[in-house]
């Protein structure tokens, strides 16, 4: 469980503060409890790391070689800690605590603008909540402690940064029963159970009351500890808004949070919430964010959000759906909730204990992480939706399976090659490629038997909007999950029940018997090298070809090699989604540069979860670049050409927010005929498109042999500056 939430923490009650002493101020008021120190003289020189700090932080340069970087820059005083060795450094900033007495460290002065970045950049790779001190030493390597004097229920955060070797830590697994892999510690007369991880460059938390200590380590190590101190709740209020400015303490629900102790939480979630959700895995919203939902299934935020429609309140009834109980079914849901996170907590607690790791961005998503030849692999990936699973190993990780295997009880024999998954049907072929249909749900799917005019409005019979709403939910369902090629009808077809006709009711069935004219079709995967693995993002939009004349948008992202650059390729389609831009757009560049920005948007995603699954060492969460390199594709030529000018002027000022943005984050783009622009089937309602998606789906090709790139462009032209 420690393999993603823990590593060595100094942050605890740090010995002996009283070095840091000087008589109170005149005039200051002390407390049995508290005891205020003068701050240095103002005179005092700012080191030089204090600058850099500040620069860094106003620059959002929140890199951990950057931050190896800063600390290189600041000098460290000679460590008096204990719990470390004799050849660290260090020193505390912000609250300590000695006995009953507390206060604000000298050193917290001395770094004001370096313990504001720490902070920041700690927030920035995972960090919650509140905490009141920062320990930054270089060198340490703390003996095996516990840090009893933190404030009971709080988190240790903690990452190290520099050019060294080894360094992992050991920490005490608190589980009754762990796992065969375990690490033994003797404490005292007793072997413990732990763990041993390393945690370079990445930031990670753990439990204050564990047993901990730093393995032997060469060359150069910083390492950053954030903590809460036991004596928050007792400090002054001008010490509290101190901290608040130096951006310890957050707002007062952050201070109640970090309060809150493990006894307070349900019996059933004592030890099992820390091991099956990693307290970085997921972090509320902090101070002046904003916790947002998409209520619109298939919708995109991409302006000013207008009042949610209808539609989409009826929808957040789903998403939410006590709003729509009575009283007497809310104790019903809430309990079924419970027992849905009791049987996640098992699989998780069991996973973990098997040496798996759950993926920074899915929980339900598993990795197998394995060293091999020095190297940290992955070679296992496991998925999980309730109670089925999904897995697969590389050769020779069969042991993996049967230890699996014997873990659970299963209700039926396992399947390879051919099964059916979540309602689609997988079937693995003789040179690996896999293809995935929903022929038997198609072949279930009704149709309604209607003799009315096709004026006739819906909202007139409600057992024909029952049938429309059931015949538009189940061309949904396929359209997001095997049959791109009727995305864009489905979503087309949507409107408000009070603007339904039977006209619409007749399209639907139209549709429905296509589905089922075509049920038999499928798209296709391939295996690609990851080493030659590229990403195309496909983006393009029709303007104003929606209701309330709004423009549809659409969307392709797939794998290919990089040969196709040169050469015509096969590929494998990863995503398509077809949706409606929330706003009205003016322009057609305003629909196209919206949804080249949502196709890029995807196409990055979709990167950071692969590269999370090729290689052990990356963590989607961390902000570090993608392994793969996405390529964003539009066919308008007129976007193209404003993207790859040094500056624009349009009528339209929020185009040109959209551009300059673009201008960022696209300068691999990439120009196609329309006839190329895989994403404009998704667009508008087109029977043959529709068939030839449907078709291209079942064997991917793609080329970009003919597109335009940066450098197409006269290379001592205006832009070469830009390029």
């Amino acid at each position: 469980m420690f393999e993603t939430n823990a590593f060595l923490s100094a942050a605890h009650h740090f010995g002996d503060h009283r070095e840091t002493t000087e008589p109170a101020a005149p005039g200051a008021t002390t407390s049995s409890t508290t005891t205020a120190f003068a701050w240095p003289s103002s005179r005092t020189p700012l080191p030089p790391s204090e600058f850099m700090a500040k620069q860094l932080r106003e620059s959002r340069d929140f890199r951990p070689s950057t931050l190896h970087q800063l600390l290189d820059s600041v000098n460290f005083p000679s460590g008096k800690r204990n719990c470390l060795g004799t050849k660290s450094q260090g020193f505390l900033s912000g609250l300590y605590s000695h006995g009953g007495f507390s206060g604000i460290s000298k050193a917290s002065k001395l770094h004001r603008h370096l313990t504001s970045y720490v902070l920041e950049y700690m927030r920035h790779h995972g960090m919650r909540g509140q905490a009141t001190s920062i320990y930054i030493s270089k060198n340490a390597a703390a003996k095996c402690h516990r840090d009893l004097h933190n404030l009971h229920g709080s988190l240790n955060w903690v990452t190290s940064v520099g050019s060294f070797e080894g360094g992992e830590l050991w920490v005490e697994c608190k589980s009754a029963d762990p796992p065969p892999e375990a690490v033994y510690r003797t404490v005292g007369d007793v072997q413990l159970p732990g763990f041993v991880t390393s945690a370079k460059d990445q930031v990670y938390s753990f439990r204050p009351d564990c047993y901990h200590e730093t393995q032997p380590f060469h060359g150069e190590r910083y390492s950053v500890v954030v903590y809460t101190s036991r004596l928050l709740p007792e400090i002054s209020t001008s010490i509290r808004r101190r901290l608040q400015r130096m951006g310890f303490l957050l707002s007062p629900q952050a201070a109640e949070v970090c309060q809150v102790g493990v006894e307070d939480l349900p019996p059933w979630l004592h030890e099992a919430f820390a091991e099956a959700y990693p307290a970085r895995a997921w972090q509320p919203p902090g101070e002046g964010e904003t916790l947002a939902m998409d209520t619109s299934g298939d919708d995109a935020h991409d302006g000013a959000q207008e009042p949610p429609s209808r539609a989409q309140r009826q929808a957040l009834k789903k998403e939410l759906p006590w709003q729509a109980m009575s009283e007497a079914e809310i104790p019903q849901f809430v309990q079924a909730v419970l027992d849905e996170w009791r049987w996640y907590v098992h699989v998780a607690r069991t996973l973990t204990g098997l040496g798996w790791t759950a993926h920074t961005l899915d929980p339900c998503l598993w990795l197998l992480r394995e060293e091999c030849d020095g190297v940290l692999k992955i070679t296992g990936v496991l998925g999980v939706h309730v109670d089925d699973m999904i897995m697969s190993v590389l050769p020779g990780r069969e042991a993996a399976l049967e230890a699996l295997r014997g873990s659970f009880e299963w209700g039926s024999a396992w399947e390879t090659k051919e099964f059916t998954f979540v309602g689609r049907h997988i079937k693995q072929h003789d040179d690996w490629s896999l293809t995935v249909d929903q022929a038997s749900y198609v072949a279930e799917v009704p149709i309604t038997k209607i003799s009315m005019p096709p004026d006739e409005k819906l909202s007139d019979h409600p057992e024909l909007i029952t049938e429309f709403r059931s015949g538009i939910g189940s061309l949904q369902w396929m359209a997001g999950t095997t049959r791109g090629d009727i995305a864009a009808d489905t979503s087309l077809l949507q409107k408000p029940p009070g603007e339904l006709t039977v006209a619409d009711l007749l399209e639907v069935n139209s549709m429905l018997r296509y589905v089922r004219a075509t049920s038999d079709a499928y798209y296709k995967l391939i295996p690609i090298d990851f080493e030659d693995m590229l990403l195309i993002a496909y983006g393009d939009s029709a303007w104003a070809n929606a209701p309330g004349g709004k423009s549809q948008g659409g969307l392709v992202v797939v794998a290919t090699s990089k040969q196709v650059l040169q050469l015509p390729q096969r590929a494998s389609l990863l995503e398509w989604k077809s949706y409606r831009h929330q706003r009205v757009l003016r322009s057609t560049l305003a629909a196209e540069a919206a949804s080249l920005d949502k196709a890029e948007d995807y196409g990055n995603f979709l990167a950071t979860m692969l590269s999370e699954m090729v290689d052990g060492r990356y963590s989607a969460t961390l902000r570090e670049v993608p392994l793969i390199e996405v390529v964003p594709v539009t066919d308008a030529r007129s976007l193209w050409d404003a993207i790859h000018r040094l500056s624009t002027s349009f009528a339209e000022k929020r185009v040109e927010i959209s551009i300059a943005t673009l201008r960022q984050q696209c300068r691999a783009l990439r120009w196609v005929p329309t006839e190329q622009q895989l994403a404009d089937v998704l667009t508008k309602r087109s029977r043959s498109l529709r068939d030839a998606f449907r078709n291209w789906m079942s064997d991917p090709w793609i080329t970009l042999v003919e597109s335009r790139s940066p450098t197409d462009i006269d290379p001592n032209g205006a832009n070469a500056a830009w390029r």
